[in-house]
């Protein structure tokens, strides 16, 4: 499926995902890849779905993207986002939030994919992988932290970025599903 990018600073709404580039800005030098931005392929999406937690006064709701056991290295989402016009080459660093709804303390492994592209271009490439999150999962309906990956440049040229992520099958021993809250990108680090 393509999808172009728009001129520098415009928002583009992608008619069949119905996604929006997201700005990483001088005011803001962090992007949450989150479950309710993504981008879903045609084929082997993750599932989005959401929680709630607390009671009738006091709770909230957290979305989360649905990556199987049985889905590893095949489920995945998209995201996209802009940098600074003129960003040049900087690094960047990632951190994934996740939890099960089970008892289970094994680690979930995600793979971070990224590339720029230059505006008005087709985004109908395959990112290469940039970062390994493996979180830690404690007990059911925790959120649980990757640690912070070693910082990374992105390959390609251009202020727009793809995004990806797809659940590992290398040392990943958690036997159900992990659920990807959100990954947490520093920029210029």
């Amino acid at each position: 499926m393509a999808l172009s990018t728009k001129a520098s600073g415009e928002i583009l709404y992608a008619t069949e995902w119905n996604a929006a580039i997201t700005a990483i800005n001088a005011f803001s030098k962090t992007l949450s890849l989150t479950a309710y931005a993504a981008i879903l392929p045609d084929t082997n999406p993750a599932a989005i779905g959401q929680t709630a937690y607390g009671d009738f006064t006091n709770h909230f709701v957290v979305p989360y993207a649905m990556f199987t056991h049985d889905g590893r290295n095949i489920e995945r989402l998209y995201w996209i986002s802009y940098l600074e016009t003129g960003a040049g080459a900087v690094n960047f660093t990632a951190q994934a939030e996740a939890m099960v709804i089970s008892n289970e303390t094994q680690d979930a492994v995600y793979t971070l994919y990224a590339i720029r592209v230059p505006d008005g271009s087709t985004l109908d490439v395959d990112p290469p992988e940039v970062a390994t999150l493996t979180v830690t999962h404690e007990n059911a309906y925790v959120k649980s932290m990757s640690a912070v990956s070693a910082a990374f440049p992105i390959t390609g040229t251009g202020d727009t970025v793809l995004w990806k992520v797809k659940r590992a099958t290398t040392d990943d021993t958690l036997p159900g599903t992990s659920y990807l809250n959100a990954i947490k990108i520093v920029c210029g680090v």
